[in-house]
């Protein structure tokens, strides 16, 4: 698949077959803690697609870990992903990527979906023109491999040690600190302790200049514009 050619898709969901690629290619031989990939199967019948991995027995959202120790360790894990794949970035071309396209698509959708449900939104065209005057500056940031939905219920703690599932939105994009949706249900310490463990660990490409951290809450409130007519249950991507 030519690169980037996923990025103007509405969401960005990848199916199962793009999950199984992203086991084979880019999980397994970075040797990170993620659920073991046994292999994945396509009916040639109905074209369905199976996707084998471990049973992570006795298993625990890292939301469900008393006192922050798995949340804490989750955002160190994602920090240490983001600075180890971004070497890595280049060869992983089928994945998404959060080119310019992408970020402009976002917008747009939901100013079209605005106008088709007659919508009288005023604050979501200056939204919209803010987010992309500020894509330049998002594409020109060092890539790296991200999770996409890096939250609580798709990060499992075993035995002491971080299982992060559901790779279908693993994408190229910039490194991101840990968000509020990441602590979702915590408090401000939770946010700022996962912050803190996630900035120790990640590389450049978790760099941004100081004003543009906003932009990944426009765009949380962007793609939930018009609500469920908006297919989407994205926030900002780590």
């Amino acid at each position: 698949m030519p690169h980037g050619t996923q990025s103007a898709r509405l969401g960005q969901r990848g199916g199962i077959a793009y999950e199984a690629d992203v086991y084979r290619q880019v999980l397994q031989p970075s040797g990170s803690s993620a659920p073991i990939f046994y292999g994945s199967y396509k009916d040639p019948r109905t074209g369905g697609v199976w996707l084998f991995l471990e049973y992570l027995k006795k298993s625990l959202r890292v939301g469900k870990v008393p006192r922050l120790r798995a949340m804490k360790l989750a955002a160190r894990w994602i920090g240490e992903f983001h600075a180890v794949n971004e070497e890595r970035a280049a060869g992983a071309r089928f994945l998404t990527a959060y080119d310019a396209s992408y970020y402009k698509g976002w917008p747009r959708r939901s100013s079209r979906m605005a106008r088709r449900l007659g919508l009288q939104l005023p604050w979501l065209v200056t939204l919209s023109k803010r987010l992309e005057s500020e894509i330049a500056g998002l594409t020109a940031l060092p890539q790296t491999v991200i999770h996409g939905e890096y939250y609580p219920h798709n990060i499992l703690f075993q035995s002491g040690v971080v299982r992060p599932v559901d790779w279908e939105t693993a994408a190229l994009a910039r490194g991101k600190s840990i968000s509020p949706r990441f602590a979702k249900g915590g408090r401000r310490r939770r946010v700022g302790c996962c912050r803190r463990n996630t900035s120790r660990r990640a590389g450049p490409a978790a760099a941004f200049r100081p004003d543009s951290s906003g932009i990944w809450n426009w765009r949380e409130s962007i793609c939930n514009c018009g609500g469920s007519a908006i297919t989407t249950r994205n926030g900002p991507a780590i």
